[in-house]
């Protein structure tokens, strides 16, 4: 809005609101006037930005930034040329690796479970709760693995003594 909208606006309300009689309503607009004057005169105050608002401001800038990098990277990796593929050697056929057997327990007691494990690799396995249920398929492949597996899951524990 410009200066003279205001004063305009101003002068009406000084007119408009003071009564004839009461009060002087030419030294109401002077008085206006020179308010208004020295507002302009007065230099303007430097706006504060709470911290708040900077950190806000900054922790965008920085989620911008990191935006920037990942995109760069994804593009350098997807335009980099991929090497042709060398000639290879025959090499001689590996032994087919050894069938593991693989458990399925579907919402089966603790107690079910160790027995199965128990049977399959000779061992004597125990659990410290026994009210818990198992899910899930599993390869039999390291026997400690898989308990330690079990044990994270469940949040049990389980001894394993030899027969």
């Amino acid at each position: 809005m410009k200066t003279n909208d205001k004063q305009k606006q101003l002068e009406d309300f000084v007119l408009s609101h003071y009564q004839h009689g009461r009060l002087d309503t030419q030294q109401a607009l002077r008085n206006v006037r020179q308010r208004l004057q020295q507002k302009e005169d007065q230099p303007q105050q430097a706006r504060t930005v709470p911290l708040w608002q900077r950190l806000r401001h900054v922790a965008a800038a920085v989620v911008l930034v990191l935006v920037m990098v990942s995109a760069y990277a994804i593009y350098r990796n997807a335009a980099t040329p991929q090497p042709a593929p060398t000639e290879q050697v025959a090499t001689p056929p590996q032994p087919a690796p050894a069938v593991s057997k693989t458990f399925h327990f579907d919402d089966t007691p603790i107690n079910v479970v160790l027995s199965q494990l128990s049977q399959h690799y000779g061992v004597t396995l125990t659990a410290s709760d026994t009210t818990r249920h198992l899910s899930g398929d599993f390869e039999a492949d390291d026997l400690e693995m898989l308990l330690s597996m079990i044990e994270q899951t469940l949040g049990i524990e389980i001894d394993s003594k030899k027969r």
